[in-house]
């Protein structure tokens, strides 16, 4: 909830030029979950490398709202508590960013970004366990570290 109030500030800020206006912009919706399928999600790029093991049901907002907050570092991205996308959405500077690599406009962007998209898959592997690894390091609670913790 925190993360979701500081959002839809970042927003009104953005929105406003920086400064506190009359009208308040609408609140930043987290999905609760997401379906990591990129190829599903874009079949007009032929040169993505065929998914056969997506992920469903990504507990999306309870990592951006309860998991990443308090641990910056533990994955290779950089991020603040106040704008956790960034932990995983590596280009996004603001919450419409975050949002915006999904869409089919800028797929060239992101996969550009990460290098191509033989590399993308990489990407997330790297994200995701870099992190979960860190925390058991740390003795801490973790998400999977095997394939089938997340490609159930």
């Amino acid at each position: 909830m925190i993360v979701r109030t500081l959002l839809a500030s970042i927003v009104l800020a953005l929105g406003m030029g920086g400064t506190a206006g009359a009208v308040a912009a609408p609140a930043l919706e987290v999905p609760e979950t997401v379906d990591i399928n990129v190829q599903k999600n874009h079949p007009e790029r032929a040169d993505l490398p065929a998914d056969t093991k997506a992920v469903e049901g990504f507990s999306h907002r309870r990592h951006a709202e309860e998991y990443l907050p308090g641990r910056a570092g533990r994955g290779p991205l950089p991020y603040e508590d106040e704008f956790t996308c960034a932990a995983c959405h590596h280009t996004a500077r603001t919450p419409e960013e975050a949002g915006s690599c999904w869409s089919c406009k800028d797929i060239d962007r992101m996969l550009e970004a990460v290098g191509g998209p033989k590399r993308f898959k990489g990407i997330y592997h790297g994200t995701c366990r870099a992190c979960h690894r860190a925390m058991e390091e740390a003795g801490e609670a973790s998400g999977p570290t095997r394939c089938r913790g997340c490609h159930g």
